[in-house]
Formats: C-alpha cells, structure tokens, sequence
C-alpha cells in the first residue's frame, strides 16, 4: 500500500497533499507498535499502573484476551457518560478525525480522499498503517516517551503479522473441512463447477493472507525501529515466523500450480487434500507462534489492533488530519472500546463518512459507483449499526494491507514435484503419500528443535505464568503436528485399503500392520495429552460446532466424570480404550452414542456402562436379563486389547480392516441397546428371508440392527468400509460351502438312523467299540466344529470326500449287522 505522508511535524509545518505523495514515493513504512499492556508486555509494567481509570480497566480487559486464550466480553461504553467522541459527524477542521474505511473502496478514491481532507481539514492523510506517534529519529521519541507508553506508530506490526496468520489459520481449516465434507469421485458437473469455486476462494484468502503475513514479516526484521519497545520476547517470535514463512510461500504457490492445472476430478483422484495438508501443518505451527503475540483468535488480534489505534489517536490528538483505519476496527472501538470522559479527536464511521460526501465514488458489490449529489442513501444504516450493502467479505477484505489477491496466478515459474516432507516445518520424512507409505516405518522427528519457543524470555518470565503457558504451548504444537501427520497417513492407508482387490491377501496384511501401528502411536499421544492437559486433537472432518461437543465428551469419559467408566487398576488397558474413545469422537454417529450412554441415568451403578479387560473374546454382556420393549439395566464392555486381530466382510464382498475402535464401537452399540432396552432377542433375522446360511451368517437380530444401525454409520464416518454379516470374512465362504454340504450329510445321516431302528439293531451298534466309532465318525460331520475346522477353506472339497467315504462305510455296516439280525 502506497504511504501518503511521512507525518514529518517540523517546525510545525503543513504539507500540502501533493507534497505528501512526493515524499512517500520514495518508500514504504512499516509501522510496529505496542501501545499498552498485551499478552507481551512486561508485568513490572502492569504493577506500575495505579489509578483506576476506565482505561486501565480496558488494558487489563485486552490483556486478558491475549493471557488466556479465551475471548473475554469486553466492558460496554456507557453513552450517558462517553464524550462525542462517539457521536458521528462530519470532518472537522483543525481536528484528527479517525475515519473508518473499506480498504479496497478507498484504495480506487485515494487521491479524492486526499483532496477532501485537505479541503476540509487541513493538515496531513494517513493511511491505515502510516500514522505515527511520535516522527522517526527524532528528539521527540526520547522526550515525549514515557515507559507508560513507549510507541512510536498507531497499527502495531506485530499484531498485524499475528492477524495475517489467523486469517490463514481460519481459510485453510474451513479448505480442509469443506473438501473432506463434499470432495467426492464422480460429482455432478453443476455441483463440481460449485465446489470448486468455493475451494478456489479459500485458496485467495490463503494465498493473499500467507503473502501479506511473509512481507510483514520482513519488514520487521528491516524497519524494526519500535522492537526496543517491545519485550524481546515478541521479536523472538517474530524471527521464528520470519525464518519459517518463505518456505511456506513457496508450498502454497506449488500447491497453486497443482490447483490451476488438474479438474477438481483429477485432484480427487490425485488426494490434492493429502498435498494441502501439509501446507496446514505449516499453518498450524505458525498459527502457534501468532497466539503467544496476538489474542487467541484472529477477531481477538483484530480487538487488540483496534485498541492499539484507539490509543495511538488519543495520545497523539494534537495531530491535525485523517487517518483512514478498517470499518471494523472503528466499530469496535465504538461498540466496545470504553474511553476517559476526555477526548479530543474525531471518530467517524464508514457509513456517515459516505452519506456526508457523496462526491465520493462508493463499493457496490464489486465495483465502484459514481453517485449523484441527490442520491438516496446507498447505505441504509439498521439497527445494530447493520447496513443493506454490507457483507461477510467486506469484513475480510478489511486488513488485507495493499494486497489484491483476486487469482491464483503467480509471477515465477514453480517446481511441479515436491518433496513434501522438506516442507513440513520441523519434521523430517513424516509425510508419505499414497501407497508409498506402504510398510515403511514413519520417522518421529517431533519438531527436531525448530519450534524453540520462549528461549529469551528469560528473568521476569522464568517462572511466570506466561512461561508456563509457553511451555504448554510447545509441546500443544509438537502434539498437534505429529497427531495431524499420524491422521493423514491413516487416511491415506485407508484409501489404499478401500482400492484394494480381494485377493491381494499379503499386501492388504502389511497395510493394516501400519495401520495397527498407527494405532499403537496415537495412544502415545494421547497419553501425552492426558498428562499435559491438552485440548484434544480433531481432525477437520469434525465441523466446528461439534469441536467442544467432542472435547467434553472425551474429557469427561477420562476423568471418569460420566456414565461410561473405565476400568483404573490396569492402567494400559485404561490407555488403549481412550485412545479409542478418542478416534470415536471424531465420528458423528458414535459421538451422539457416547454422549447418551455417558448422560447420567436413573438407578445408579446398575446402569454404568463399564469397560473392562477381559482374557477371552471382546463382548458385551448386561448387567440383568433385559425383554424386548423394556427399559434395560447397564452393562459391561469386555476388551482384549492382545486378541489376534481377524477380517470383518465388507459389503464390497472383500475382507474389511476391523481397528480395536471399531470393535469398542460395536459393543457400545450393544450397551446402547441395553440401556435404551431395544436390544433385540429374535433368533432369526427379517433381512434374511428365511434363508438358513443367511441367518446363520448374521448370528442373530440383535447383532443384524447393531451392525447396520451402530457400527456402519461409524464405519462410514471414519473413512472404512462398511460390513455385512457378523461372522468374520473367513467364516462366510466356509459356511457357504459347508452348510450345503452337511445339510445333505444330515439328511443321509437321519436316513441311516432310522435304518438302524428298522431293523432293530440299535443295541448291537452301541455295545460294538467298532460299530459306534464308525457311526460316531459318520455323524461328525454333521457339526461343523466338530471335523469341518480341521480342513482349511481350499481344502474343503478334501473334506468333503472324506466325510462321503465315512457315511458309505457306516451305511455298509448297518446293512451287514441287519443281515446277521435277520
């Protein structure tokens, strides 16, 4: 953004506008500031401010923002005793006026705006950025500055870079989580067109924020001027972000090329997401770094500019001019800012400031439009200070500081093929794409001692609370880092897994091996986040108004706070079923069980749901008998966590990936039905119509609505194949050939008995050692755990000869011991 005056107020002299322009085109200034107590400043300082006065009161409202991470309401202004600073008005001659602006309105009005300030006002234009305290290298700063406030310029830089990051932060989490959401093979060409173009303009805010995030950057390692104001904490901060967002500029800009050059289609198929992904593990990092030098939120960052500004104006309100700052910021320090009784500059809207000078050329829509003097008022103001040609994207456009990013396109040629892993920051061959993550161990590098946070924060941080948070913010980064690198290569062996033909038996067992591991890796995590006292990690898949619903969830189940109690002598089992739990909360259809299962309940300990190890099979078993219809007793979940694992049937006719989650899933789905008392206890299942192999392949009804009403819909929202039958892949093509098989062998059995009573032989089999193993053996095969199991799948024809020659043998018997009856 071009600079418009360099405020310079020797001898007192007015420059004229064009004056002003003449000397800022020589270069741009690049303000930093700290105008009063933050999440940075010194807390000496803060013991140093004595009165009471309703500013003070705001420091520590915005200190509390930054401290604790959580968004505090800030202290209304009340209008019976603000001063007109808030009244709105026109310009006023002699005065500083604080006007409110659209950057990129403004932007297309420059000049004008500079020739009405002049006409109206007199004295000197600021833009945004521009507007300085006190003038550079000059017998002031050291005069005038006082410890109380020690700034220089009125947009403090720090903020601004901290800001930049968060608009990032924020578009590339709604990217992943409108892509996970609605990316899908095969769209319909009007949805795809749709879609697209949705993604494309998360990417131009990515794009635009990551770019205007890397010049700030720089400029506060060349124009720092204000950093010896600053604790050194927050240019430790900074320098860390300088180093890392070059390389994080140049992913995007491949990303970009990737993005410009493929159909929405072709990145499905090509896992463009996997790709992204990366770059937001970047992001993330960064987006760390921010929190520790702004608010936890970028509308928090924004709250913490605006109060900046306010103060800036107030102390330097002998200045004569405008200075032009974002319409949001003027809002909140309107709606929120409370003030002294005494001010003496002018605030002034966006709205009034438009309405007041109609000469002016306005935003409607996307272009700008010319007004007649008598025009009605294309900003009708409503209640709430809401008006009819406002919108979400005007507010975004807001702080975007001279950057008009409407594409993609980029200026240097950019390399096509990536090594991802380089650009991880702070990792180091973690990211494996595709099924080259096949089999291969990934590397747990941490954060290698990249992210080296708070390492000058020494002295009067040592043992503060804010070097506790740091610490806690360190290892909040290195948790969250490895759990999104863990999620992403579980989601690309998933994918391998879904693609995979039948009988690629041994590569499917070496697939599900890693997956098994990354399994094994996340319950490390998790331990650590249950040590640490962490916000649990959720993948983006997990819309934002069900991110605290999960977190509670999942916090509750391991403090044993709830219904669901795990069991605390075993403390690896206790780790493993949370680590579980944690994997299920990601799911929207287990998240809804687990909330009711762990909602408190009539009736006491009779209707806890327990899960407990167990030496035998994993189950379910209620605590008392429950009927169909009937409000059921609580029950008990039993896990073995070393049972060997075994392949469900997929409904895609191939062995399906049965993780331990899944299975603690299916048998809260069971507890589920106990509880509500809709477990079902019909022996035969509708679905199969009467067919006995059928049936026998679903076990019974209860296992049939468990299946299909609970463990599918969790299957589907983590990304696995959905199942069909309860007995396992293994089983089913047994049962199919063998259930044929024996119900011929009963028939000939029951035929052969009935001989044996016609001929009133009975007591000569039995008392004959030779006579009852030959009927004994014959009729074996008439049960298949009894010989069947002997006989692996390929070899049941084997089996099927053999249990022929047993039968003939026991036929010719009953014959020859008829004969010598008669």
């Amino acid at each position: 953004m071009n600079t418009y005056a360099d405020n310079s107020k020797e001898n007192n002299k007015q420059q004229t506008p064009a004056d002003t322009q003449k000397k800022n085109n020589k270069a741009v200034v690049f303000p930093i500031s700290d105008s009063h107590p933050s999440s940075v400043a010194d807390q000496m300082q803060l013991q140093k401010i004595a009165d009471n006065s309703p500013q003070v009161k705001q420091a520590v409202q915005l200190q509390a923002i930054a401290n604790t991470h959580t968004t505090v309401p800030l202290e209304k202004k009340d209008p019976t005793t603000t001063s007109s600073v808030f009244q709105l008005q026109k310009l006023e001659k002699g005065k500083l006026n604080v006007v409110g602006e659209h950057h990129f309105e403004s932007d297309e009005r420059r000049e004008q705006e500079i020739d009405l300030a002049a006409r109206e006002v007199g004295g000197e234009y600021w833009t945004e950025d521009n507007f300085r305290i006190r003038e550079k290298e000059s017998e002031e700063n050291y005069t005038k500055d006082t410890p109380e406030d020690p700034r220089i310029l009125g947009d403090a830089l720090y903020l601004r870079i901290a800001e930049s990051i968060q608009y990032v932060y924020d578009a590339k989490n709604k990217f992943e989580q409108k892509w996970s959401q609605s990316a899908k093979p095969k769209l319909p060409e009007k949805e795809s067109k749709k879609l697209r173009g949705e993604l494309h303009d998360l990417l131009v805010d990515c794009k635009t924020h990551t770019l205007e995030a890397n010049r700030l950057a720089q400029a506060y390692s060349i124009y720092n001027e204000e950093s010896i104001t600053l604790p050194k904490f927050v240019t430790d901060q900074i320098t860390q972000l300088h180093k890392l967002l070059p390389k994080t500029e140049e992913l995007f800009l491949m990303l970009v090329e990737t993005w410009k050059s493929n159909t929405l289609e072709q990145l499905i198929s090509k896992r463009f997401l996997n790709s992204f992904n990366v770059f937001g593990s970047n992001i993330e990092v960064l987006n760390m770094y921010a929190e520790l030098i702004g608010g936890a939120s970028r509308t928090d960052t924004s709250k913490l500019r605006s109060y900046e500004m306010d103060n800036a104006a107030d102390f330097a309100h002998d200045k004569i001019g405008v200075w032009k700052i974002g319409f949001d910021h003027v809002t909140h320090i309107q709606d929120e800012m409370q003030h002294n009784d005494v001010k003496s500059y002018v605030l002034i809207n966006r709205e009034e400031f438009n309405d007041e000078y109609k000469e002016l050329p306005i935003l409607v829509g996307n272009r700008m439009v010319q007004r007649k003097q008598d025009s009605a008022k294309p900003t009708l103001q409503m209640k709430g200070r809401v008006n009819v040609n406002d919108d979400a994207g005007l507010e975004k456009e807001a702080d975007v500081m001279g950057t008009k990013a409407l594409d993609l396109s980029t200026d240097k040629p950019i390399q096509m093929m990536p090594n991802w892993a380089n650009y991880l920051l702070g990792t180091a061959g973690i990211v494996a794409a595709g099924a080259a993550a096949i089999g291969t161990a990934p590397i747990w590098a941490g954060l290698g001692g990249i992210v080296a946070l708070g390492t000058a924060a020494k002295g009067i941080y040592d043992n503060s609370p804010e070097q506790v948070r740091i610490k806690k913010a360190k290892e909040k980064i290195k948790l969250d880092t490895q759990f999104k690198t863990l999620h992403e290569q579980e989601e690309q062996l998933l994918g391998v897994l879904r693609e995979m033909p039948a009988d690629q038996i041994e590569r499917r067992s070496e697939v599900e091996q890693e997956l098994d591991k990354i399994n094994i890796k996340r319950r490390s995590l998790i331990d650590r986040t249950i040590k640490g006292d962490h916000e649990l990690w959720l993948p983006p898949s997990v819309q934002d108004k069900d991110r605290d619903t999960a977190r509670d969830l999942f916090s509750s189940i391991s403090k044993n706070q709830g219904n669901i109690k795990i069991a605390q002598n075993d403390p690896k089992f206790r780790l493993n079923a949370l680590s579980d739990i944690s994997k299920l909360v990601q799911s929207n259809h287990a998240r809804k069980m687990l909330g009711s299962l762990n909602a408190t309940q009539p009736g006491g300990n009779l209707r806890n749901i327990d899960i407990a190890p167990i030496a035998g099979e994993t189950a379910n078993s209620p605590k008392d008998k429950n009927e169909d219809g009937n409000i059921g007793e609580g029950s008990t979940v039993s896990m073995n966590y070393d049972e060997p694992s075994s392949n469900s049937m997929g409904t895609n006719g191939a062995p399906i990936y049965d993780p331990t989650y899944i299975k603690l899933g299916h048998e809260l789905g069971h507890a589920s039905h106990y509880l509500a008392g809709t477990a079902s206890s019909e022996v035969d299942v509708p679905a199969a119509k009467g067919d006995r192999i059928e049936n026998e392949l679903w076990t019974d009804g209860e296992e049939y609505n468990n299946i299909t009403k609970e463990e599918n819909p969790m299957r589907e929202d983590l990304g696995l194949t959905t199942r069909v039958y309860h007995k396992n892949y293994s089983e089913v093509p047994r049962i199919r050939i063998i259930r044929p098989i024996q119900e011929k062998i009963i028939i000939r059995i029951n035929e052969i008995l009935k001989r044996i009573r016609e001929l009133n032989i009975t007591q000569q089999i039995n008392q004959n050692k030779n006579h009852t193993a030959v009927l004994d053996a014959a009729d074996s095969w008439r049960h298949p755990e009894k010989r069947w199991h002997q006989y692996p799948t390929e070899k049941l024809a084997s089996a099927e000869k053999q249990a022929e020659q047993e039968i003939l043998l026991l036929e010719s018997l009953v014959e020859k011991v008829g004969k010598k009856q008669k």
